[in-house]
């Protein structure tokens, strides 16, 4: 049952068939004139693309929805097109995708269960080109029902979005409206004021106990 070594329960989902189930959302960042980013829920004419995977362009993103189930790993098929190298943000990481082969990269789906994936590649004819997506245990476990695809709803994808833009994933509640991206520095924050009141305190703690 083990795919590849320490692997069991593995499943397959193409890419093209979770984008036919509603389990991809596409996000288009619009720029305003205020310096700031809106995402908007976009779409992919997959009409045209080999049966068996999607491409994005530069500056392109998909939110992806894992099939959920019993496991313990989570991996993503990705390859470069025609041999030129990507630079790809995949949720928290950043990777570059450089064979025309397909290679499967770990990742750690977000609190929504959800993949984000990103082209972040300066070339405009530098395409990422995603296969598939493959779920798997680290122990056997027997009976074990394969993962369900489910669809992805608009809210949620937008929401996943914003995680991915922020750089983390700590669990805070997030906005149903669009994404709002300020990238100005008015809220800037002195970095010598927390440490200068975190030794103030120290200080006067110690002071305490002495005297």
């Amino acid at each position: 049952d083990g795919v590849y070594e320490g692997e069991f329960n593995a499943h397959f989902y193409p890419i093209k068939n979770l984008v036919t189930s509603g389990a991809t959302v596409f996000i288009d960042e619009i720029k305003n004139e205020d310096g700031t980013s809106t995402a908007t829920v976009g779409s992919y004419d997959h009409a045209n693309s080999p049966a068996n995977e999607i491409y994005l362009n530069t500056q392109q993103q998909v939110v992806i929805k894992v099939p959920e189930g019993t496991h313990d790993k989570v991996y993503v098929g990705l390859k470069a097109h025609d041999a030129k190298s990507v630079a790809v943000q995949l949720n928290t990481q950043t990777i570059t995708v450089s064979s025309t082969m397909d290679q499967y990269w770990e990742v750690t789906p977000d609190r929504e269960g959800c993949i984000v994936i990103k082209n972040t590649e300066d070339a405009d004819d530098n395409l990422l080109a995603i296969t598939n997506i493959r779920t798997a245990n680290t122990e056997y476990k027997e009976n074990a029902n394969a993962p369900v695809v489910q669809a992805l709803n608009e809210e949620t994808a937008l929401a996943s979005y914003q995680t991915f833009m922020a750089g983390s994933d700590n669990g805070e509640e997030v906005p149903d409206e669009d994404v709002e991206i300020d990238n100005g520095d008015d809220d800037e924050v002195d970095s010598d004021s927390e440490p200068k009141s975190w030794l103030k305190t120290l200080f006067e703690g110690l002071f305490g106990w002495f005297h």
